[in-house]
This record gives C-alpha cells, sequence and structure tokens, in this order.
C-alpha cells in the first residue's frame, strides 16, 4: 500500500523516536531538488514527540554538494571551517562528526532552524 504524507511522518518518526531512545543517530538524505515541506513536517513532528517525552532534541543541517559536505549552521567563513565528515560507529551507525549543532527548545525555534537551513543550502 502506498502511504500518504501523513500517514508516512507518522510512520517514520515513531520508527526514528523508537530506535533514537535506544542510542542510535538518524539522519534525512534526500537526493536532488528540495523535496517541498515533507522532511520539515516530518522534523516538527518528530520533535513534538522528543519533547512530549521529556527528552532534548539536537538539530544539525547538512548538504552535499559536489563530493563537498557543508554544513548549513555553521557560520563561520567557509575556508576557515574544518568539514564535517561522517564516521560509521560499529553499534550505533553512521554519525556526523564536526556538524554544528543547536539543541532546540521548542516547535518555534525548530522551524525557525529548519528555515535558516533551507536558505543556506546550494542550489
Amino acid at each position: 500500500a502506498i502511504l500518504d504524507d501523513d500517514a508516512c511522518i507518522s510512520w517514520a518518526s515513531t520508527a526514528m523516536l523508537e530506535s533514537a531512545l535506544e542510542g542510535f543517530s538518524h539522519g534525512l538524505v534526500l537526493h536532488g531538488a528540495p523535496q517541498g515541506q515533507l522532511i520539515p513536517r516530518l522534523l516538527l513532528h518528530l520533535g513534538d514527540q522528543i519533547q512530549q517525552k521529556g527528552y532534548q532534541l539536537w538539530f544539525t543541517a547538512l548538504e552535499l554538494l559536489e563530493d563537498q559536505l557543508l554544513d548549513l549552521l555553521a557560520t563561520g567563513p567557509l575556508e576557515r571551517r574544518e568539514p564535517p565528515r561522517f564516521v560509521l560507529h560499529p553499534g550505533l551507525g553512521t554519525h556526523a562528526v564536526g556538524a554544528s549543532e543547536v539543541p532546540i527548545s521548542d516547535h518555534a525555534e525548530l522551524k525557525e532552524w529548519i528555515s535558516f537551513s533551507q536558505k543556506r543550502r546550494v542550489l
């Protein structure tokens, strides 16, 4: 069966939250052109679930462009920054090391960071 956007968001955020509580880190990867509002809606839904359970949500935004990993939250000059890199943890999966992370305190703040990162993308 094909899931509509709302069902997909509910299923994915629940699965991500359950495994995050077991110690797994998660990332969402998009290929090609921006995918509308599906990812922001998923992040907001996931953020709501995490905060309802009393956990802290941290947000990172990266873009892979022509074999370069760009940190969309970093605010310093690009030429002075060490680019983030991916590291494979044998038990917990892939982690982005050296990427900017921001703690999220509420729904509005998450929306602001999503908007900020979308504006910084190289299109």
